[in-house]
C-alpha cells in the first residue's frame, strides 16, 4: 500500500524595502483583499475624511447642522479605516516598514479621535455647564485631526509604491491622482484661508462702513418665512443699538487695543444699521420688553435680542453651537450684543477695582484693637481718590455716535461708582461668554430673525432681563437651628456698561426679579415650566453690583437653585429691576427733604426683615453720600480714621460692632471709625424700631446691619429680637421668647414711643409689616385699632409694593404736592396677565412670590407739610446743605418716572446734563428761594463740545447765558 506524498506548502513571498517588489514577481495589488485595502483607504484619507475637515472648519456658520453631520461622516470613516485594516494586518506578506509603523499610528489616533471626539461632542449639546477644560479638548480634538490628515496623506504614496515604484515610476496614473488631490486641497484651503482672513480683518478697515461694503445682514435668504408670520405698525421709537463698548476718547494707549476697540464697534455699528433695515424691510413684529419676556419665560421661545434690537430665534443652534448649548441657555431672554462682537477682556482698560472689604473688623470702641496684615493690605490705597474710578460710560448710541461718560464733580459724591472689587472682576470675566464673530457668522442671523424690539438705547428699562455674575456668596446661618441663609452678591456681567437714567442707588422700596432655567427634573415641579422668576429685595448696592438674602425652602425652587449655585460655577444668572415705588416721605420729598419719616416701625417674620435691613442701611449706614463728623474720633489705632468735627466722611462697608470703614473726605484717607462719631445723614430727629421675629436669633438676618445701627445711634434706632428658643448664647438686647401676639404689638408701639409721637402736630409715622400672609393680617387688625389705617404699609415676602398716587421722586422745578387718595386700599392693574387680582381690605391672598409683577395699591395721607429745602440756614456745601438737626439734603438728580403710571421711581445720573442742585454756584452767582433775588435753581447744560448753557430759575422766568 502506497501513500501519495505531502504537498510542500507554498512559500511567503518577501517585498524589497527599496522598490516594493515581490520575491517571486507578483504584484501585490493583485490580491483582491490588498486591493480592496488601497482603494478604501485611498478614498478615505483622500477624500472622505479632508473633506468632513473642510466642511466643519469653513462651513460651520452657514449650516446650522454641521456638528452631527460632522461627527456622523467622521464616525463613519473611522469605523471604514478600522476595517479596511483588517486585511493587511491578516495578511501573510509584511509591507515595508515606514508604511507599516504609520499604519499603527493612524489606527491608534482615529480611536483616540473617535473616543475624543464623541466626549466633546457630548459636551457640547449638553444642557449642562461646560466643564473648565473644554477649550483644552476642543484644541486637542483639532490637533489630533490635524495630525491624521497629515499622516494619512504622507501614507498613500507609500501604499502606492508596493505596485508603483516612486523611483521608477513618479508619473503613473495613481500618482497622478494623488497629486491632482494634493493640488485642489491646498487650493481650496488657501482660498478659504484668505477669505476668512479678509472677514476677520474686515472689521479693521475701511470696508465695515455700511456706505462702501455690503450689508452685513440682509434678507437674502432670510427671514421671510419667519417675517411673513409677524406684522405690525411702527411705534414711535428711537431705533438704536444696544451694544457698549469704550469711547474712543477713554482707550487705552495700547494701538493694537485701540484698534481692536475701535473696530469692533465699527462692525456693530454697521452691524445694527443693516439690522434696523432688515427688521423694517420684513416688517417684523415689533415687541416691547415685557412682551418679549413673556414669549420667553412662559411661551418657551428660544430668542435673544441683538444688534439693533432685532430678535433672533436660535433653537435651531442650541445642539450645534461650537461653544456648547449652556453658552446659549445663558443668553436665550437676553440681549447678546455686546457678547457677539467683543473678545472677553475688552473692556479691561475701564475697569477700575474698588476697595476690598476689610477682613479684620475691631472689637468695641475702646483700644486694644488688633490689626492685621489682611486689613493692612485692604486699607492700603483704598482712598476716594483711587477707588471712586469704576465710573460707567454711557452706552453709546451707534447712530448717533459716541457720548462721553459722567464723572461726579465731587469727590463727596460717589454716585457713578460701581463699587466692583478685582475679585468681583475675576469671576465676572470668568462666566463671560465674549467672541468677535465673522462676518458669515453675522450674515448667518438674518435667517433666523422673528421679531424687532425697536429697543432706545438712550434709556433705561426695568423690563429688560440683564445677566449677571454671581460673585460672593456667605452662609450667615452657621449656629442657626432654623432654615439656612445665604447672602448673595450679583455684579452685572458688563459692570463697565451703562444706560442713560439707570438708577444711580437702590431706594427703600426698591425690588428686583432674578429669573433662573430649571433643570428638567425640576421642570415637572413647576407645571412643564422652563423658568422661574422671583423678587428678592436688594440690601444694598444699584443694577451694578447689589446683594440679597436668601432663605432656603426646603421645597422651593429658586432657593434650591440658588442655594446650589456656587461662585466657582460662573454660571449667569437673569436680573431685571428695580421695581416698585420707593416707600419715601411724600410730605418730605427727595431731593428737597430727606424723605424719611419722623418715626418708623417695622414689624417682621422671617426674610421679611430684609425692607426694614434696606430702609435701616438707607437712612443710617449710607454708602453713596457723605456724612458729616459730629464726634472727633483721634484715629490712634492701627488703621483707624482720623476724623475732626465737621469732617466729610463717606461710608465704604458698614463692619460689624458698631464700626465702618470710611474715607475722610476732607484729609482723603482711609480707616475705621465708628458709626456713633458720625450724624445720620437724614439728621439726629428720625427715628426708626425693628422687631425681628424668627425661631432663633442666629436665624436673624442681617443682625451686623441691625446691632451697628442700634450701637451707633441708640437714641434713634431701637431692635427688638422676638424669638420661639431661648438662646444658647448670652442673648443680645431687647430679646424676648415668645410669639408676636396683640398685646407684644401694643407693648412695642407704647416703648418705641410711636404712640406718644402720633399725636405730635404734623408727625409722619408709619408702621411697615412683612412677612407671611397670616401675620400681615392679623397685625393689620391689631394695629387699625390704634393707629390710623393709612400708617399701615403690608409688605407681602416676594413681591413688591406699587403706591397708587405717590409721588415722593420730583425735581425741584417739577415738585407737585400728591392729591389726597381715599383712605382705603384700591386694586392696582398689574403688568403681568397671570397676576391676581387684590382684595380690598385687609391686603390678602393672592400673591404668591411665583408670580411675574405683584403689586399692591396703599393710600397715602393727605400732605400736611409744606415743601422746604431746608430750615432757613442755607450754609453753602458742595453738595448739599446741613440743618440744625444735622439733616442731609440730597443733590437734585432728576428723576425717572414710569412712562405708563407716571410714577417717580428712582434718581439717575444724567449723561448730557449736570446734576441739578438746590443749592450750588453757578458763574459766581448764588441760589436761593423765592423772593431772594437769588436764582432758585441752576441747570447747567452741555449742549455742544466746549460751550456751557446756564440756565437760571428767578420765579417763573428762565434766564439762558453762554
Amino acid at each position: 500500500m502506497s501513500s501519495s506524498p505531502a504537498t510542500a506548502p507554498k512559500p511567503v513571498p518577501t517585498m524589497d524595502p527599496v522598490t516594493g517588489k515581490l520575491s517571486d514577481g507578483s504584484k501585490y495589488f493583485d490580491r483582491p483583499p490588498i486591493l480592496a485595502h488601497a482603494l478604501a483607504m485611498f478614498t478615505l484619507f483622500g477624500l472622505v475624511l479632508p473633506a468632513a475637515a473642510f466642511y466643519a472648519r469653513y462651513y460651520r456658520s452657514s449650516s446650522p447642522r454641521w456638528m452631527p453631520i460632522h461627527a456622523g461622516i467622521q464616525t463613519f470613516a473611522g469605523l471604514c479605516v478600522i476595517l479596511a485594516a483588517i486585511p493587511v494586518m491578516t495578511n501573510p506578506i509584511v509591507c515595508v516598514k515606514p508604511h507599516r509603523w504609520f499604519g499603527y499610528a493612524l489606527l491608534g489616533l482615529i480611536v483616540i479621535q473617535m473616543l475624543g471626539g464623541f466626549a466633546h461632542f457630548r459636551t457640547l449639546v449638553s444642557s449642562s455647564p461646560p466643564p473648565k477644560g473644554i477649550a483644552r479638548n476642543g484644541k486637542m480634538h483639532a490637533v489630533c485631526g490635524v495630525l491624521i490628515l497629515l499622516i494619512g496623506f504622507a501614507q498613500i504614496p507609500q501604499g502606492i509604491h508596493h505596485d508603483f515604484s516612486f523611483s521608477e515610476q513618479p508619473w503613473a496614473p495613481m500618482y497622478l491622482v494623488y497629486y491632482a488631490l494634493i493640488i485642489i486641497w491646498l487650493t481650496l484651503v488657501a482660498i478659504k484661508e484668505v477669505a476668512n482672513m479678509q472677514s476677520k480683518a474686515s472689521p479693521f478697515g475701511n470696508n465695515t462702513s455700511s456706505s462702501s461694503s455690503a450689508p452685513l445682514i440682509d434678507l437674502a435668504g432670510g427671514p421671510d418665512s419667519a417675517a411673513a408670520a409677524y406684522t405690525g405698525a411702527d411705534p414711535s421709537r428711537a431705533t438704536t443699538t444696544h451694544f457698549n463698548t469704550a469711547p474712543r476718547h477713554s482707550l487705552a494707549p495700547n494701538p493694537n487695543l485701540r484698534s481692536s476697540l475701535a473696530s469692533s464697534m465699527t462692525l456693530a455699528d454697521q452691524t445694527a444699521h443693516d439690522a434696523i433695515n432688515m427688521a423694517k424691510q420684513a416688517n417684523l413684529r415689533q415687541l416691547t420688553w415685557p412682551e418679549f419676556d413673556q414669549y420667553v419665560t412662559h411661551g418657551g421661545k428660544q430668542w435673544v435680542v441683538g444688534p439693533g434690537g432685532v430678535v433672533f430665534d436660535i433653537s435651531t443652534w442650541i445642539t450645534s453651537h461650537p461653544g456648547g448649548q449652556q453658552v446659549l441657555f445663558d443668553a436665550i431672554g437676553s440681549n447678546i450684543t455686546t457678547d457677539y462682537f467683543n473678545a472677553e477682556m475688552f473692556d479691561q482698560h475701564k475697569f477700575k477695582a474698588f476697595a476690598s472689604r476689610p477682613s479684620y473688623v475691631p472689637d468695641g470702641f475702646g483700644g486694644g484693637r488688633r490689626a492685621t496684615a489682611t486689613a493692612a493690605a485692604a486699607g492700603a490705597g483704598d482712598s476716594l481718590t483711587t477707588h471712586s474710578s469704576s465710573i460707567a460710560t454711557t452706552r453709546p448710541s451707534f447712530l448717533g455716535g459716541f457720548q462721553d461718560g459722567i464723572i461726579p464733580t465731587s469727590a463727596a459724591l460717589a454716585l457713578a461708582d460701581r463699587r466692583v472689587t478685582q475679585a468681583d472682576w475675576e469671576h465676572v470675566v470668568a462666566s463671560r461668554r465674549t467672541h468677535v464673530h465673522s462676518r458669515t457668522a453675522i450674515a448667518k442671523l438674518a435667517g433666523m430673525a422673528v421679531a424687532w424690539v425697536p429697543e432706545s438705547g438712550r434709556r433705561f428699562d426695568k423690563h429688560e432681563y440683564r445677566r449677571y455674575a454671581l460673585t460672593h456668596k456667605v452662609d450667615l446661618s452657621t449656629n442657626s437651628r432654623g432654615a439656612q441663609v445665604h447672602q448673595l452678591t450679583f455684579t452685572l456681567l458688563y459692570p463697565n456698561e451703562s444706560y442713560p437714567e439707570e438708577p444711580s442707588f437702590f431706594l427703600p422700596g426698591h425690588s428686583v426679579e432674578l429669573r433662573m432655567r430649571l433643570p428638567r427634573h425640576l421642570q415637572a415641579r413647576a407645571g412643564g415650566a422652563a423658568y422661574v422668576t422671583r423678587f428678592y429685595t436688594p440690601l444694598s448696592g444699584n443694577m451694578t453690583h447689589f446683594t440679597i438674602a436668601l432663605k432656603l425652602r426646603p421645597n422651593g425652587l429658586m432657593s434650591t437653585l440658588l442655594g446650589q449655585l456656587s461662585v466657582a460655577a460662573h454660571r449667569q444668572i437673569h436680573i431685571r429691576g428695580p421695581f416698585g415705588t420707593p416707600l419715601m416721605n411724600p410730605a418730605r420729598p427727595l431731593p428737597l427733604g430727606n424723605g424719611c419719616y419722623d418715626h418708623t416701625l417695622f414689624l417682621t417674620v422671617g426674610t421679611g426683615v430684609t425692607p426694614a435691613l434696606q430702609t435701616l442701611a438707607f437712612y443710617f449706614a449710607q454708602t453713596y453720600f457723605e456724612q458729616v463728623a459730629h464726634i472727633a474720633h483721634p484715629g490712634t489705632g492701627p488703621n483707624e480714621l482720623k476724623v475732626q468735627v465737621r469732617d466729610k466722611v463717606l461710608i465704604k462697608y458698614p463692619l460689624a460692632n458698631g464700626w465702618v470703614w470710611a474715607t475722610n473726605t476732607t484729609t482723603v484717607t482711609d480707616g475705621y471709625v465708628p458709626l456713633r462719631c458720625l450724624v445720620p445723614w437724614v439728621g439726629r430727629a428720625a427715628r426708626m424700631t425693628v422687631v425681628a421675629a424668627e425661631r432663633d436669633v442666629d436665624g436673624v438676618i442681617g443682625r451686623d446691619m441691625l446691632e451697628l445701627c442700634r450701637d451707633g445711634y441708640p437714641d434713634q434706632v431701637q431692635v427688638h429680637y422676638r424669638v420661639q428658643n431661648a438662646p444658647r448664647s448670652p442673648a443680645p438686647a431687647n430679646l424676648s421668647v415668645g410669639k408676636i401676639d396683640q398685646a407684644y404689638v401694643m407693648h412695642i408701639l407704647h416703648t418705641s414711643g410711636y404712640l406718644a409721637r402720633m399725636h405730635q402736630p404734623g408727625a409722619q409715622l408709619k408702621i411697615g409689616v412683612c412677612g407671611p400672609q397670616a401675620f400681615l393680617d392679623q397685625c393689620y387688625e391689631w394695629l387699625t385699632e390704634v393707629v390710623p389705617e393709612e400708617h399701615v404699609w403690608l409688605l407681602p415676602v416676594g413681591t413688591y409694593l406699587t403706591l397708587q398716587g405717590h409721588q415722593p421722586l420730583v425735581a425741584p422745578d417739577e415738585y407737585r404736592a400728591p392729591a389726597p387718595v381715599k383712605d382705603q386700599f384700591r386694586p392696582l392693574s398689574v403688568v403681568s396677565p397671570t397676576a391676581a387680582s387684590v382684595p380690598n381690605t385687609p391686603l390678602g391672598g393672592g400673591f404668591r412670590d411665583h408670580l411675574d409683577i405683584g403689586t399692591l395699591a396703599l393710600p397715602l395721607s393727605p400732605t400736611t407739610h409744606q415743601v422746604s429745602s431746608g430750615n432757613g440756614n442755607d450754609a453753602q456745601d458742595d453738595n448739599r446743605d446741613d440743618d440744625d438737626d444735622g439733616t442731609l439734603f440730597l443733590p437734585g438728580l432728576p428723576v425717572h418716572k414710569d412712562p405708563g403710571s407716571n410714577q417717580s421711581e428712582w434718581f439717575y445720573l444724567p449723561p448730557e446734563t449736570a446734576a441739578r442742585a438746590v443749592h450750588t454756584q453757578a458763574r459766581g452767582a448764588s441760589v436761593g428761594p423765592p423772593g431772594t433775588g437769588m436764582p432758585e435753581m441752576v441747570e447747567i447744560v452741555v449742549s455742544e463740545p466746549g460751550v456751557a448753557v446756564v440756565q437760571e430759575k428767578r420765579g417763573s422766568a428762565f434766564i439762558r447765558t453762554r
